[in-house]
């Protein structure tokens, strides 16, 4: 495949759009021994959880990292929190600045990133401790051509409990296609990626704030490298995600808009995918749905779930059955298989964005995710790729 040109890269510091640079892949790298990863921990009035944050960071038993925590202008005792860890742990670094949001947050701290590759986590998420060095294993078996390392998260609660151990789709090698599809990577806090990669790619796009669409800029990032980059991934639950009603993937509409920004601006570039971003936005709607209906927000849910019969009716009612009937029936004892008329990307991320790991043990235990391994899920696609 061809070098792919993007017409645009981003002015980390202003989140300006910039003419001058296209998208231009360069050289593989081969990782040093002791490559340095820089850990990029965007902060704004994250007291609750900063410290449980960076004290699995610090944790880490991949140590040649440097912590670069960007306050992104907190009113509350963030900084203070944060200095704790700087006078006692030479890697962390505070870095200030007046509130920009998330990405400008994260961008600035790509900006001064001394190392090859990046691994962004967001304030409130965690970490195993092992979740570094098993990126950087997968990386050096992938070979110099990758650009990013993703591993599969699991929802956790307010209080670092387990929700839930999606099964996510694992994807090696080129994956623009599958990323069309949907999410792979889900989050923005479960990737190892390369500096220079995501310098080309225009970091993360911050002009979705003023457009009062914050929420996929990760998703936009993670696109365009697909577009450029092979991908490889790690099978292991290494990211706590975090799942509270106040925070931003909550904002249901909003999110809504932000991908239908993302995805308009990228079909011009690749008009030929529209259909693989209609399955993306209607399982991205579904799963929006099924949030809403878990923190309450029964009427929000019925507008969303419209939006989603407006749009794509008929894929609408795939993934309806997909979602809701099939696990229904099979909790009866019933194994409904899915049609072999369904579209390619439903059999592929057939029930995998509804269905958990051992969801029963999780419920019997509620475990705190920093005090168990959970074990990879042995699912056939996973044993097929492994």
């Amino acid at each position: 495949m061809g070098r792919r040109k993007h017409n645009q890269r981003l002015n980390l510091t202003s989140g300006v759009a910039d003419d001058s640079m296209s998208l231009d892949r360069s050289e593989g790298i081969a990782l040093d021994q002791d490559e340095l990863i820089s850990v990029i921990v965007p902060a704004f009035n994250a007291e609750k959880w900063i410290t449980e944050t960076l004290s699995c960071i610090a944790a880490q038993t991949y140590s040649d990292i440097e912590v670069l925590v960007v306050d992104d202008g907190s009113t509350d005792s963030t900084p203070d929190l944060v200095n704790r860890f700087v006078e006692s742990d030479a890697r962390f670094r505070l870095i200030t600045k007046s509130n920009g949001g998330v990405a400008s947050a994260r961008n600035l701290g790509i900006e001064l990133a001394r190392g090859r590759l990046i691994a962004p986590c967001d304030a409130d998420d965690l970490w195993s401790s092992n979740k570094l060095e098993l990126q950087v294993e997968a990386w050096k078996r992938a070979g110099p051509n990758v650009g990013l390392v993703y591993c599969r998260s699991a929802s956790i609660d307010s209080d670092s409990l387990i929700l839930e151990l999606p099964i996510t789709p694992l994807h090696r090698g080129r994956a623009l296609i599958d990323m069309c599809r949907a999410n792979l990577i889900g989050n923005g806090s479960s990737t190892l990626m390369r500096r220079d990669a995501v310098l080309a790619a225009g970091g993360y796009d911050a002009s979705l704030r003023a457009r009062n669409a914050e929420g996929c800029e990760d998703f936009k990032l993670y696109l365009r490298l697909s577009a450029d980059y092979d991908f490889d991934y790690v099978s292991d639950y290494c990211v706590g995600y975090r799942q509270t009603p106040g925070n931003m993937s909550s904002g249901a509409f909003r999110m809504i808009r932000s991908q239908d920004i993302v995805i308009g601006e990228f079909l011009e570039q690749f008009p030929h995918l529209k259909r693989e971003f209609q399955w993306n936005q209607s399982w991205f709607l579904n799963w929006l749905r099924r949030k809403s209906i878990t923190n309450g927000r029964y009427l929000e849910s019925l507008g969303i779930l419209l939006k989603m019969i407006l749009r794509y009716p008929g894929i609408t009612a795939r993934i309806l059955v997909e979602s809701e009937l099939v696990p229904a029936f099979q909790r009866t004892g019933w194994d409904l298989k899915i049609s072999p008329t369904m579209h390619p990307s439903a059999r592929t991320f057939h029930g995998q964005h509804f269905r958990s790991l051992n969801a029963d043990w999780i419920k019997r235990d509620h475990q705190h995710f920093l005090h168990i391994q959970a074990p990879a899920p042995e699912d056939a696609e996973t044993r097929g790729r492994l």
